[in-house]
């Protein structure tokens, strides 16, 4: 429980000691305590102020699981977050007169207090109050120990994950009656204090949902796994069955992702058009031919061949084959790799969201050949297919680099299924947020 508790205390942390700054710059600049109606006056935009500050901490890392403790690097994303957040402050408060205030010495007070408050709450104030958060303790109930249950075992228990386990080995080998296995696991819960269990079976005994009655929290390893990590368990791709019971479609939820894709997009295309312009005019300069990819076939929802649009960044059309670090050097060109770091290339496929091809968020759609390929090779490949493709996704945002391999696209297969099982609205943003982190610290290719 106290675990559980991180995260609001540390949300609640930022907002108070953003409220602090925000109460120390009108104090030093007025030399006293404001009247009242001054600071109503300044209350309504600066919630506004807050409210960004905090998307902007989310965004560059600052609520990921394990970033809470132990901050690196703090001043670096500090100093981001604040420049953004500067950038806002000033659209909001000299471009939007409904305020009827542009503080200047307040802001730039306001900045400077907020950042070193923010950088001394999170590098020392709260590690020293909560680090002392004990992990949760979970009974662990195996029917067999293969390789891959003990390697979960062990990474379960490291710093990161919130649970520490405790193991019951091969209770269902031994043949025990159910009473005298419901004896067993009761002795350890009470011995040990435990309020949760994990199983790593889908048909458990039947004595075991006795303990759901008794207020005892029953996981099963796969959604214990999936909490922990933001991906399903490698063994499940040799074993259909677990991807049964989320292989359906959430139609309600798809219906109005396809509204707001084509609201959100049309609006991005909108803005976006003098970047367009300023694509087309580099290419044209650097290589001249074709400025958008003449033949980029990729597999859509349902198997479905689409065309996606894209800015062309190498001296060829993309082959659609895997690409080593030396070709990438010797095939992408000047103006190529700067489209690729800005992410610019991608903006012509807003066309395709507005066709209803892809959406926003989504797997990565996979070049036919290519996918084709890996159908064969990794099982239940095609399930990716049930969702439509998207310009970014969960696989994207969790690993660091594109796969290269067979091996390494199971990796992002994983991800993709995670997505799938777990789609809604709030994981999007989610992902959405993420990706705006990776725009705006220009990280990867």
């Amino acid at each position: 429980m106290k675990q559980l508790l991180l995260l609001p205390l540390v949300v609640l942390g930022d907002i108070f000691f953003l409220s602090l700054s925000l109460f120390l710059a009108v104090f030093v600049r007025l030399q006293g305590i404001p009247e009242a109606s001054l600071t109503f006056n300044y209350i309504p935009p600066f919630l506004i102020v807050f409210a960004a500050t905090i998307t902007l901490l989310y965004i560059f890392g600052f609520y990921d699981r394990g970033q809470s403790l132990g901050m690196r690097r703090a001043v670096g994303k500090l100093f981001s977050v604040h420049f953004f957040a500067l950038l806002f402050e000033i659209l909001l408060f000299y471009f939007v007169t409904w305020w009827g205030i542009t503080p200047k010495t307040i802001l730039l007070l306001y900045g400077i207090f907020s950042f070193f408050l923010l950088f001394l709450w999170r590098s020392f104030l709260f590690p020293r109050l909560f680090t002392s958060f004990p992990k949760i303790p979970v009974l662990y109930i195996g029917i067999k120990k293969d390789e891959d249950e003990e390697g979960l075992l062990d990474i379960l228990g490291d710093k990161k994950s919130p649970y520490a386990l405790f193991v019951v080995t091969s209770l269902y080998k031994e043949n025990m009656s159910d009473d005298v296995f419901l004896q067993k696991v009761k002795e350890t819960l009470a011995q040990e204090k435990i309020r949760e269990i994990v199983i790593d079976t889908m048909s458990p005994p039947l004595s075991v949902y006795n303990f759901i009655a008794e207020d005892i929290k029953v996981h099963s390893l796969d959604s214990l796994y999936e909490e922990v990590f933001g991906k399903v368990r490698k063994q499940s791709l040799h074993s259909g069955e677990s991807f049964l019971h989320f292989a359906h479609q959430k139609s309600s939820y798809e219906m109005y992702k396809k509204v707001l894709d084509f609201i959100l997009s049309s609006l991005l295309i909108g803005l976006s058009l003098p970047l367009w312009l300023l694509a087309y005019v580099l290419i044209k300069l650097e290589t001249g031919g074709n400025v958008l990819l003449h033949n980029n076939i990729r597999i859509g929802r349902g198997g479905k061949r689409i065309k996606v649009y894209k800015f062309r960044t190498m001296k060829y059309d993309d082959t659609g084959k895997w690409l080593t670090e030396s070709d990438n050097k010797n095939t992408v060109t000047k103006v190529g790799y700067f489209l690729r770091k800005t992410r610019i290339d991608e903006l012509p496929q807003l066309l395709n969201i507005l066709k209803g091809e892809l959406s926003l968020v989504g797997p990565r759609p996979d070049i036919v050949d290519l996918g084709n390929r890996l159908e064969k090779e990794i099982p239940f490949y095609k399930i990716r297919l049930m969702v439509t493709p998207g310009l970014s996704g969960w696989a994207q945002i969790c690993m660091h680099k594109p796969p290269q391999t067979v091996e390494e696209t199971k990796e992002r297969l994983l991800y993709d299924l995670y997505y799938i099982k777990h789609r809604s609205f709030i994981l999007d943003c989610a992902i959405a947020l993420r990706t705006a982190k990776t725009l705006l610290s220009r990280e990867g290719m």
